[in-house]
Parts: structure tokens; C-alpha cells; sequence
């Protein structure tokens, strides 16, 4: 259990990097875009 609940941290947290990293390029290309 200790060994899944782990494992189901890592993948979140990957899982939250991968959005803000995705999230922060469309930011900046819909500003570069606008400005």
C-alpha cells in the first residue's frame, strides 16, 4: 500500500508539472500573440 501510494504521488505530481508547463506555454504565446 505505502509502495501504490507512492507511485500515485509521483504520477500527480508529474501529472500538475506537465499541466503548469503546458498551460504556462499557451500563456505565453497567446500574450506573444496579442502583444
Amino acid at each position: 500500500m505505502i509502495s501504490l501510494t507512492t507511485n500515485v504521488c509521483i504520477v500527480w505530481k508529474r501529472l500538475i508539472l506537465m499541466i503548469a508547463f503546458l498551460g504556462a506555454i499557451i500563456f505565453g504565446t497567446s500574450v506573444s500573440h496579442a502583444a
